[in-house]
């Protein structure tokens, strides 16, 4: 499952299959709901709201180009409506499994991620990695909101590491991680985003210059 903050994330669930196959992928995955995809490349669009994040103002290459076979799912968002124009905004972040970010209708901005079964099947069913996202207003990523936790453990009888995944604006180099009995992380924030894998982390914490520094409670899976 995968949590932002101190509420469920809004995820975009845009996988379409049978809802036994939705049920198994959850299991599989880790995840709270199923989801899909995108596309293209081009300079970011332009928004009423000035994007904070400097990535999305990059100029394009190809490796920012979500697999078009994503595209259209990623386009049918019901909550956030993203565009073409948007999915052309995406720019790739992260280190290891591919991500993106992107703007969206309405002032708000997604990260898209695909993610990897923690499983390869259940019940005979053998499932592909799928493209999940969840968005936030611009002002509430740019104030650690989005985040998200993803369990790394298929059990539920022991607490195992988690994947704590998020974006900060421009101007925050670290974030620290806290976790219970007093234990901290720090992660690196490149192109807006960090990620790091903790064992029950409580909040997310970076400095914002002048203005108080964020805390954004987390609630593990």
């Amino acid at each position: 499952m995968s949590f932002p903050g101190s509420a469920l994330t809004r995820r975009r669930g845009l996988w379409r299959t049978d809802a036994f196959t939705c049920v198994a992928a959850l299991l599989a995955t880790g995840l709270s709901s199923c989801g899909a995809g995108a596309q293209t490349s081009s300079p970011a669009k332009a928004s009423a709201v000035a994007l904070p994040f400097h990535v999305l103002h990059r100029p394009a290459s190809r490796g920012d180009i979500i697999p078009r076979a994503f595209a259209a799912n990623l386009q049918k968002s019901d909550e956030s409506p993203i565009t073409p124009r948007d999915v052309a905004a995406a720019r790739r972040v992260l280190q290891h499994d591919p991500a993106w970010l992107l703007p969206a209708e309405g002032e708000e901005v997604c990260l898209a991620r695909v993610l990897y079964p923690l499983v390869s099947a259940v019940r005979g069913g053998h499932f592909p990695p799928i493209l999940t996202h969840i968005c936030k207003s611009v002002r509430a990523a740019e104030l650690g909101e989005l985040v998200e936790v993803q369990t790394l453990s298929t059990s539920t009888s022991h607490v195992g590491p988690v994947r704590v995944i998020g974006v900060a604006p421009d101007g925050v180099a670290t974030i620290v991680i806290r976790a219970t009995g007093g234990r901290s992380t720090r992660a690196p924030v490149i192109d807006n985003t960090y990620e790091a894998v903790v064992v029950h982390p409580t909040a997310v914490e970076f400095p914002r210059g002048a203005a108080p520094s964020v805390r954004v409670p987390l609630v593990s899976p």
